[in-house]
């Protein structure tokens, strides 16, 4: 958190730095500062600014909608995971109790290995993948004796694939960035509108005003990419509905060794 709050910063500052820098290289390239060429100035900044206003605001949500998206999938995995679980429980306690234990080794591992993985380097555990393995094959040996227990098994199965599903797809939303011409559009952009300032006189309300607006646009910009990487930034996913699960009564007594 402290890490990205400060990249963010520095992502502010560069920008501010880098729109100064634009406005003085204009101002040397283009000395006259008739009011012929503040009219056309200003004309070109409302309308470049719009555009470039909209395709910041379009890929902002573009990417924060994959980030609720990954945010509603690690609460579904959760709840998918309690579901087997507690299906093994109806299925027979004492007849299910090892495949319960790889259930709960299963979410410890995706606690403990994934979220670690998907942070450092974007992609799922090896560690939980053997414990999913070892999971299914444990509720495929399974044999239902009756009707009751032949329609539990059907749900627990088809949960347990759903599992390795909702894990891939974890996988696919740990990074999903914007098209490359978006952080193009964006940098041309703030090039344009800094550049089209140069009618205006160097006074501190000018240089004032411009490092505030190159700021905010690269906080914005930096914002954008950080809600590309819901598992590490400043608005990190965590596993909390798989933490909650392992703390309910049954599941905490397995972690422990009991049952």
């Amino acid at each position: 958190m402290l890490a990205s709050s400060l990249l963010a910063l520095g992502a502010a500052l560069v920008s501010a730095v880098l729109g100064l820098a634009i406005y003085r290289l204009a101002r040397t390239l283009w000395p006259v500062t008739d009011r012929e060429d503040v009219d056309l100035a200003a004309m070109v900044i409302v309308r470049v600014g719009i555009l470039h206003a909209l395709i910041v605001a379009l890929a902002f949500a573009e990417v924060k909608q994959n980030e609720m998206h990954a945010r509603q999938l690690v609460a579904e995995e959760a709840v998918t995971a309690a579901n087997v679980f507690y299906d093994l429980e109806r299925f027979g306690a004492e007849a299910t109790l090892p495949e319960r234990r790889l259930l709960v080794r299963y979410a410890h591992d995706m606690v403990h290995g994934d979220w670690p993985e998907l942070a450092a380097h974007g992609r799922l555990s090896m560690v939980a993948w053997q414990s999913w393995r070892a999971l299914v094959e444990g509720v495929l040996r399974l044999q239902p004796t009756d009707r009751r227990q032949e329609m539990i098994l059907s749900r627990m199965v088809a949960n347990t694939w759903k599992l390795e599903d909702q894990r891939q797809r974890r996988e696919a939303d740990a990074y999903a960035a914007p098209h490359p011409a978006f952080w193009f559009t964006s940098v041309v952009g703030l090039v344009i509108i800094c550049g089209c300032l140069a009618p205006y006189p160097p006074r501190g309300s000018t240089y004032a005003l411009i490092a505030a607006f190159s700021g905010f646009t690269g906080a914005v910009l930096y914002l954008a990419y950080d809600v590309t990487t819901p598992f590490h930034g400043l608005w990190t996913i965590h596993p909390a509905g798989l933490e909650s699960f392992l703390r309910q009564a049954g599941p905490a007594v397995l972690l422990a060794g009991g049952g």
